[in-house]
């Protein structure tokens, strides 16, 4: 992670144990409605997540107020 992962910046989203379903959410709204367990993933600047890339993930929503800027 460059910047630290919180709630705030938009952590992204993993639902342990997805990767073993064998089916992708999208188009299977029986997997959608049977909402597995979540969790935000929260981690310091230079920490690294690892996941297998079938495991189901998304991006948080970036609820700080203040703007960046590179310099």
């Amino acid at each position: 992670m460059l910047t630290e992962f919180s709630q705030q910046n938009g952590a992204t989203i993993v639902a342990p144990g997805t990767h073993k379903a064998g089916k992708n959410p999208n188009g299977y709204p029986e997997l959608k409605q049977a909402r597995p367990t979540e969790y935000q993933v929260e981690a310091a600047a230079g920490s690294v997540l690892v996941f297998d890339g079938r495991l189901w993930h998304k991006g948080g929503t970036n609820r700080r107020s203040e703007e960046h800027t590179s310099e």
